[in-house]
């Protein structure tokens, strides 16, 4: 008759536990069916327009917008 080996108990038991018990469940989410249809009658289009901006930067920052509070 064998003798117990607790060591090879040890690894049956680990390849056991780590190639038994492994469960690969794959669930994926499929791309929404999201369909926007843009008709032309829905938007209102302006004449093209155009504008100019300049600003002084002193070591690269523009220390007037840094310092306001202004939104657009």
């Amino acid at each position: 008759m064998k003798k117990f080996n607790l060591k090879s108990f040890f690894a049956a038991t680990a390849v056991i536990l780590t190639l038994g018990s492994c469960a690969s469940v794959n669930r994926t989410m499929k791309e929404p069916n999201v369909r926007v249809d843009l008709v032309k009658s829905d938007f209102n289009l302006s004449e093209q327009v155009s504008a100019e901006a300049n600003s002084t930067r002193i070591l690269g920052v523009d220390w007037e917008r840094l310092a306001s509070k202004s939104t657009g």
